[in-house]
């Protein structure tokens, strides 16, 4: 059964930091099983670079405007 399932975090690819690799790995994961992945991410220039990731895979994003 596909779930939605909303993923908050400050830290998402490309940031290099173990947080960001958590995140991006579980969204991926999640997303590759089926489920309704959106990613709640600050609005910054990194987390626009990751558009690009976004796009390659079913992970839905939005930008807070912090």
């Amino acid at each position: 059964m596909s779930k939605k399932i909303l993923i908050i975090s400050r830290s998402f690819y490309p940031m290099n930091s173990p947080r960001s690799f958590r995140t991006t790995e579980l969204a991926k994961e999640m997303a590759s099983n089926g489920h309704d992945i959106t990613l709640l991410l600050p609005y910054n220039n990194q987390s626009q670079e990751g558009m690009t990731f976004a796009k390659k895979t079913t992970l839905n994003w939005s930008f807070s405007g912090l």
